[in-house]
């Protein structure tokens, strides 16, 4: 669908006359609204829309003209039963003027017609549009500028719960880039991945806790070397003999220490606190300290070795 009839289509619904959610036993006027819509060189008209709208009590009558909100009027005259007025219509992309009638069918109905001419969206246009309304009943109008600020602030509440939420996971893309939902909250973000990040060189035990956040990518977006701090991680699990931590971050630590604390030693012969940290990065032998196992015997030179040993001794016996 082309923009100006988009925007043709807008002005098939009253600006002043909102739709909400209204009670029957409310103190302001419900009314049903019917309005059609025609322009020149269209080869039919738009479908009439009907809509429901709650207007507040005594409200004047140039509230029943459905005009869009960039349009202002600029001459009226009211008659026991009739309003005739002109109007103009101007933003970036429009500029068309207009005049219309309404007629009042008492207290509960009215109808009326008014015509366009101009441009709409950038394109020529000739607009005619026609619309009754009848009173249905009682309401309660609600203010669309509140229900406007309602909104504003229960999407404020979700975005402000979603950046708590991409904080704690380190999300850097919610936070960093002109689109970002989260930009505003740039330097708390930066805060909260430095805290992670002195957690991560102080305590092997915080790995587990943050092993899924992108700390190095939120460290890098807030402009700090991260390297440093893998560094200190990698020297504390080191120092704790934390064998599980270097062989899962540390591969060149790892090593390292496999080398220096465990291999060409038994697990009773290394230092009692490096057992755990070998047992984790293997190296260890567990057959060095066993003693070599005797052959086994041959029955058969089992038997000629005491026959010959008795023999011996019995030679020295006789002594012959």
């Amino acid at each position: 669908m082309k923009p100006i009839l988009l925007a043709a289509l807008a002005l098939s619904l009253p600006l002043a006359l909102p739709l909400s959610a209204v009670a029957a036993d409310g103190p302001d006027d419900l009314w049903e609204i019917t309005m059609k819509m025609e322009m020149a060189g269209m080869p039919m008209s738009m479908p009439a829309q009907t809509n429901t709208v709650c207007t507040p009590k005594g409200s004047p009558d140039d509230r029943m003209v459905p005009m869009d909100k960039s349009c202002k009027l600029i001459e009226q005259k009211r008659t026991a039963s009739r309003l005739t007025f002109r109007y103009t219509c101007k933003d970036e992309r429009s500029i068309y003027t207009g005049s219309g009638e309404m007629e009042f069918l008492g207290k509960d109905a009215y109808k009326g017609k008014m015509h366009a001419v101009g441009m709409m969206e950038g394109e020529q246009v000739d607009m005619t549009n026609t619309w009754s309304g009848k009173r249905l009943g009682n309401c309660t109008y609600e203010d669309p500028a509140k229900k406007v600020e309602q909104y504003r602030a229960a999407s404020n509440a979700q975005i402000a719960k979603a950046c708590d939420e991409a904080m704690d996971a380190l999300a850097t893309q919610l936070f960093f880039g002109d689109s970002a939902i989260c930009k505003e909250r740039k330097a708390e973000f930066c805060a909260r991945a430095g805290k992670i990040a002195d957690d991560l060189q102080h305590d092997p035990a915080a790995f587990k806790r943050h092993a899924q956040k992108d700390w190095r990518g939120a460290m890098k977006a807030c402009g700090k070397d991260p390297e440093p701090v893998m560094a200190k991680a990698c020297g504390a699990a080191l120092a704790k003999r934390d064998g599980d931590f270097l062989k899962d971050y540390c591969p060149a630590e790892a090593v390292a220490a496999r080398k220096q604390f465990c291999l060409g030693r038994t697990y009773t012969s290394v230092e009692a606190s490096a057992r755990e940290l070998c047992s984790a990065l293997g190296g260890l032998s567990y057959t060095a300290d066993a003693p070599a196992a005797a052959p086994a015997a041959d029955p058969k030179s089992s038997i000629g070795d005491k026959l010959k040993d008795g023999a011996s001794k019995l030679k020295k016996f006789l002594k012959f």
